[in-house]
Formats: C-alpha cells, sequence, structure tokens
C-alpha cells in the first residue's frame, strides 16, 4: 500500500524487510518503512506532515486506519484488497475506527476489481508495458530459490513480503 502527495516521486510504501526499504528508497520513492517494525501512523506523519492525498489500499485493517486518520479533506482513497483481514475469522477482524473521516474530511473511498478493466484496458497495457521494459523505465527484479526442497519455504517466504 502506498499513499501518495505530490508526484510519483513523493510516495510513501509500506513493506516488511527493512532491505526492500533501501531497495525502495533507491529506487526513488520519498519515504518507506518497514510496517512490522515501525507505527504506521508515525511513519506516515513523518512522511506526509501534511496529511494523504492519494492512497491505493491492498493492505486494509490498521494499515487503512492510519491512512484514513492522516487523510486531507477530499483525499482519494482506492480499495484493491485487505490482506491484513484475509485468513483472520470474521468476529476477530480489525474494525476500522476512523471511517467517520470519510464523512468529516469528504473522503471518496471506492472499491477496485482489476479485472473490471482487463479486458477492456489489456491490449494497451501490454503495449505501454513493452514500451516502458524496453526502455529500461521498468525493471524487473528477481528472487530465485534453488531446489524443488525449498518451493514451500519460498512460498512462505513470498506470502509473508519476502
Amino acid at each position: 500500500s502506498w499513499p501518495v502527495r505530490g508526484n510519483a516521486r513523493e510516495c510513501v510504501h509500506h513493506f516488511p524487510p527493512s532491505t526492500q526499504v533501501a531497495l525502495l528508497k533507491q529506487h526513488g520513492f520519498h519515504a518507506a518503512f518497514n510496517y512490522k517494525t515501525s507505527s504506521t501512523a508515525e511513519a506516515l506523519q513523518q512522511a506526509a506532515p501534511g496529511g494523504i492525498d492519494i492512497y491505493f489500499d491492498n493492505v486494509g485493517g490498521p494499515t487503512l486506519d492510519a491512512v484514513l486518520a492522516a487523510a486531507r479533506p477530499h483525499a482519494r482513497i482506492v480499495a484493491c484488497g485487505a490482506i491484513s483481514q484475509y485468513d483472520t475469522p470474521e468476529a476477530q477482524r480489525y474494525g476500522v475506527k476512523h471511517l467517520m473521516n470519510v464523512i468529516t474530511q469528504r473522503i471518496r473511498l471506492q472499491g477496485f476489481i482489476v479485472g473490471d478493466y482487463a479486458a477492456e484496458l489489456a491490449a494497451e497495457f501490454h503495449e505501454e508495458m513493452t514500451q516502458h521494459v524496453l526502455a529500461g523505465k521498468v525493471q524487473a527484479l528477481h528472487h530465485v530459490t534453488h531446489g524443488l526442497e525449498n518451493a514451500g519455504a519460498a512460498f512462505v517466504d513470498m506470502m509473508g513480503g519476502g
């Protein structure tokens, strides 16, 4: 998930391992933090002291709550997922506490499912992304784990953000 304020270089991304934080900063992110070792609310305040204008959410739970608390008037939030809640029994799911800010800050919060646009935009996306990759504007980062015996651990690591 990343709140964005200003241009594409002024954005914040939260990622688990510290090595990934360094990688994001190396690739031009304005700020990044490890959500497992940092307070999300404090990190957002430090990175965007004036508040958050745009946020693409695929985490939900306490992260979405921290963004709602830090959102500026008329902020826009795209909700594409809630990975922090998927495996949590319904009775134990996090209850968003700052939902009232949607009203008081006039925040636009809208759900987004990629499949709704895939058929319409797939050809255009592939053409444009191919050009970006060929021009070196987009680079794929790979992590390779060798050995079938390591497949299970590699999958668990990937799902944990590693």
